[in-house]
């Protein structure tokens, strides 16, 4: 949950190598080469593989999408819009316009930006509208649903007390 750049800062500093960032690292890793090839090499093509999103769940974020994406280091977005919904005041409309287009104008604006874009969401109007927009890494359904959904049938199978 990215608000502002300044936390977009935090996170580029914490998840990249030096120069960009002060992430620790230890050289007899099987990520660092093992500490047989040049450090400052290593180090860039770490940095050059490790791909940093924003989460955007907020009004707050939206309003600050620019100086975000503007953040050396970011690789992109990822929209969180159940949040976002939450925090325009429409928690739990999914299929919300005003929801629809503040995701696909951020979305484009990180496009613009040459940043890449994700979304969390299920299938429906929403993420079909991001998909049709290009976004890059789509993420529509998880482990714990499946489990809601498992176990609500499961739950639905015991009898009741006394039928």
């Amino acid at each position: 949950m990215v608000d502002d750049a300044n936390h977009a800062r935090r996170i580029v500093d914490a998840g990249k190598y030096p120069p960009i960032g002060h992430r620790g690292f230890n050289t007899r890793t099987r990520g660092m080469g093992f500490g047989m090839y040049d450090l400052t090499d290593i180090l860039a093509r770490a940095n050059a593989r490790t791909h940093l999103f924003a989460q955007i769940e907020t009004t707050e974020a939206v309003a600050h999408i620019d100086e975000i994406l503007a953040v050396d280091g970011l690789s992109g977005i990822f929209m969180g819009p159940g949040d976002l919904a939450v925090s325009m005041g429409r928690a739990g409309q999914m299929a919300d316009p005003e929801l629809r287009e503040t995701v696909l104008t951020c979305m484009a604006k990180a496009k613009a930006a040459g940043k890449l874009t994700g979304i969390f969401t299920l299938p429906g109007p929403l993420l079909s509208a991001a998909m049709q927009a290009g976004c890059d890494l789509v993420v529509c359904g998880g482990d714990v649903m499946d489990l809601g959904t498992a176990w609500s049938k499961l739950l639905g199978q015991i009898p009741t007390e006394g039928g």
